[in-house]
């Protein structure tokens, strides 16, 4: 118990240094905008003059008008992607037609937001004017619905604040969101249920794995992960844009083994955990490790957290997801690399039964400090 309290206080103590140096951070992002996103869309742009609170006029070194950007960045903290909001700026013609768009330095995982601009229709907005971009439907990508979600409301929400009109959102961008978080209450009263009663025999432990394989992995594809948890540390206010399910996940995954001294999440919820118990049920000779291998992967993992740790502060960037295989449930945009990952995880898991559970997960190491180890009390023996 005493270890479980020491590592929970140094987890409190480095979140709270995370979010000291986060909030510095946000104060410094308020500045005026990078001068290479407006030279993305306005290449011989020299000078920009703020008309009002999201609109700048640039000009060239010559003082000929090129145009006028829309900043979006107060607009996108209305919007929560996959990893973070997603500020970006829109660039106009003299005569408000939209010329592209440019995005700013966001949370996303490379790649992944690689995929997002190539497949969701941005250039659909391109020529338009801004009034009738307003009305121009833009549909986010199957796959990566947060995200581009968040970059379509956030156009929608910086034209319409400069039209001064009032903010419309087109409600079937987040139809897939609201499908998948109805389907997540029923897969967490199954997962409580069975978490709750230990001797539930082992077709309802299957089917639960089934169906968290399907619904919190492929379908919510929304797992706890250190590169969610250092989005949210960066970004802190954003909690409250955050899927309602998903809070409520993180705070049983962070409750219930104080409570209970066992951990729900790993077991009852993990899609990527559910797969490797399944295929540890296939027959065939087990392979056990030696006591140095544990320890150097181990050390593997505290080594991961500890660049977590420094990414969330700012020294330098790395992209944290590459180092978990939860990114691999969203298949059509998950990069080769963690597709990679976790299949030859998977593979590893049915000679090692929860390798990557036991050994290497450091989002299951966090959620394992939590748990209190509760001594069991000896009935004293009754009298003579």
């Amino acid at each position: 118990m005493k270890k479980s309290f020491l590592y929970f206080v140094i987890i409190i103590l480095t979140i709270t240094t995370i979010i000291i140096v986060s909030n510095q951070k946000e104060i410094i992002a308020t500045s005026e905008i990078p001068f290479n996103e407006i030279k993305e869309i306005f290449p011989e742009a020299e000078k920009a003059f703020k008309e009002n609170e999201n609109l700048y006029v640039i000009e060239s070194k010559e003082g000929k008008k090129l145009g006028k950007i829309i900043d979006g960045r107060k607009a996108s903290e209305n919007f929560y992607g996959y990893a973070g909001h997603v500020p970006l700026i829109i660039g106009l013609t003299t005569d408000n037609k939209i010329i592209k768009l440019a995005f700013l330095e966001n949370n996303e995982t490379p790649s992944f937001f690689e995929h997002v601009k190539e497949e969701c229709r941005f250039d659909k907005w391109n020529g338009l004017t801004t009034e009738k971009a307003v009305e121009t439907k833009v549909d986010a990508v199957t796959g990566a619905t947060m995200s581009s979600s968040a970059i379509i409301n956030t156009v929608q929400k910086a034209l319409n604040e400069t039209l001064q009109n009032k903010t419309t959102v087109n409600p079937s961008n987040v139809l897939h969101q609201i499908y998948s978080e109805i389907l997540m209450i029923p897969l967490l009263l199954f997962a409580l249920f069975t978490f709750f009663h230990k001797k539930a025999n082992k077709y309802l432990r299957r089917s639960l794995m089934i169906l968290t394989i399907a619904i919190s992995g492929f379908f919510y594809a929304e797992t706890l992960s250190l590169a969610k948890f250092s989005a949210l540390i960066t970004d802190i206010d954003s909690i409250f844009l955050i899927s309602p399910i998903y809070i409520l996940m993180l705070t049983l995954a962070i409750i219930l083994p104080f409570i209970t001294g066992r951990n729900f999440y790993c077991y009852h919820l993990c899609p990527f955990g559910a797969i490797q118990e399944i295929t540890s049920k296939i027959k065939i000779r087990r392979i056990i490790l030696p006591k140095i291998s544990e320890i150097f992967f181990k050390t593997v993992r505290f080594g991961i957290l500890l660049v977590a740790v420094i990414v969330s502060v700012g020294y330098f960037k790395f992209d944290i997801s590459m180092t978990e295989p939860f990114a691999a449930f969203a298949v059509k945009s998950a990069s080769v690399y963690v597709l990679l990952q976790a299949s030859v995880i998977i593979i590893i898991s049915i000679f090692i039964p929860r390798f990557w559970c036991r050994y290497l997960c450091p989002t299951g190491f966090l959620i394992n400090c939590c748990c209190i180890k509760r001594k069991k009390v000896k009935k004293a023996a009754p009298n003579p």
